[in-house]
């Protein structure tokens, strides 16, 4: 619904490579998951290969991707030591953790890991040989209030609304929009809700989301990293493997 994805994504070709390496990371992952023995090593390989890969083209995707990814792991990990201490009555303890939940655990932080040493590539080889834009230059900044609803507005932008006349297909398109963002809301507080009755796929992509939108929100508010609308596109779209997991 959004004009922003259909100029900087279909027509301008910016972020299909983000866009690409999040949901097969996403995928990867979840195969690693499901499988044991030597194919369970192959897709670790795989995915850690592609980790430093993508590291390599720059500090986003590790940003978007692989520092959320790991920050999930964490929340995961912290939600499900606080049930088994709720249940069983003692404190929180790391070997109440199940094997699903140490698995993801390791490789979102070696694939962390993987990005961050990409991305030492990245500077201290690739740099040197060819000329692209730099993040050295960023500060942290305080609390500007102006900025998050700069940032909100964009969310709201790239979601599909339309600041166009009430009566014309603008109301449509924010009615749908909305539905977008509320679709995103339920479908992460049901996931962490109801943690212990879906599916691991589901819950894992709901945090991961979550977190993503937390580390995008934090980067551009407690920093002066220059911000533009379609730099959410990344982020948003995240609701897509989402909404697939929550209709499953």
């Amino acid at each position: 619904f959004s004009d922003e994805y259909v100029l900087a994504v279909l027509q301008g070709a910016y972020y299909i490579p983000h866009i690409s390496i999040t949901f097969t990371t996403l995928a990867v992952i979840e195969a690693y998951m499901k499988s044991t023995g030597r194919k369970e090593k192959i897709i670790f390989a795989i995915a850690s290969i592609l980790s430093v890969v993508s590291g390599m083209g720059g500090p986003r995707q590790v940003i978007v991707l692989y520092l959320p990814l790991v920050l999930s792991a964490f929340v995961i990990a912290a939600l499900q030591m606080k049930d088994a201490s709720s249940t069983a009555g003692s404190g929180l303890d790391i070997k109440k953790l199940g094997a699903a939940t140490k698995k993801y655990a390791l490789i979102s932080s070696v694939l962390f890991i993987g990005a961050f040493a990409g991305y030492a590539i990245n500077i201290l080889v690739l740099s040197r040989k060819y000329e692209f834009s730099l993040w050295g230059r960023i500060s942290y900044t305080k609390l500007d209030l102006s900025r998050l609803v700069q940032i909100f507005n964009g969310f709201l932008g790239v979601f599909g609304f339309s600041t166009r006349s009430v009566f014309s297909i603008a109301t449509v398109l924010n009615f749908a929009c909305m539905c977008w963002i509320v679709f995103t809301i339920i479908a992460i507080i049901y996931a962490i809700k109801n943690r212990k009755t879906i599916s691991g796929a589901f819950y894992r992509v709901a945090v991961f989301t979550l977190c993503a939108y937390i580390v995008f929100v934090l980067l551009y508010t407690f920093t002066d990293l220059v911000y533009a609308d379609r730099y959410c596109i990344p982020v948003i779209i995240l609701s897509i493997p989402l909404f697939a997991a929550f209709l499953s």
